[in-house]
C-alpha cells in the first residue's frame, strides 16, 4: 500500500480528487519501481477511495508532529513495544513529503538487519 495524508480541506476529498490522488501516487511509484504497474494483480481504486471516504466518517484523527529543536524537521519515532516491528510511512517524516515512504521503510530495515536477529 502507499499512504498519502491529505490536509483537512474539503476540496481533496471529493471522489474525483481522490482519483486523480490515486493516480497520482501510481506515477510517482512508478519512478522508483518502474515495473510495478505491469505486476499489479489488483487495483480497485473505487473500493479504496469508499473505504478512505467511510473512515473519513466514522474517525477523521488529527496528526500533530512537532519539529525537532536542531533542524527544524518533523520527525516521529518509528519504534513500537514489539522487538521486530517498526513504523513506516510519510507520516513519520511529515516534511519529507512522498519520499519519506521509502526513507521510512529502508530505516525500518535498517534497523532490523542490525539487531542481526
Amino acid at each position: 500500500t502507499a499512504t498519502v495524508y491529505l490536509p483537512d480541506i474539503e476540496a481533496n476529498w471529493t471522489r474525483e480528487a481522490l482519483g486523480q490522488e490515486a493516480f497520482s501516487i501510481l506515477d510517482k511509484l512508478d519512478v522508483f519501481f518502474p515495473f510495478l504497474k505491469d505486476n499489479i494483480d489488483l487495483c480497485d481504486i473505487d473500493k479504496s477511495i469508499d473505504i478512505s471516504l467511510n473512515y473519513r466518517k466514522v474517525l477523521s484523527p488529527k496528526y500533530k508532529v512537532r519539529n525537532a529543536f536542531f533542524t527544524s524537521f518533523a520527525a516521529k519515532s518509528h519504534k513500537t513495544r514489539f522487538k521486530n516491528v517498526f513504523l513506516t510511512g510519510a507520516s513519520l517524516l511529515t516534511d519529507a513529503g512522498f519520499d519519506a515512504e521509502i526513507i521510512s521503510g529502508k530505516n525500518a530495515a535498517l534497523q532490523v538487519l542490525q539487531k542481526g536477529d
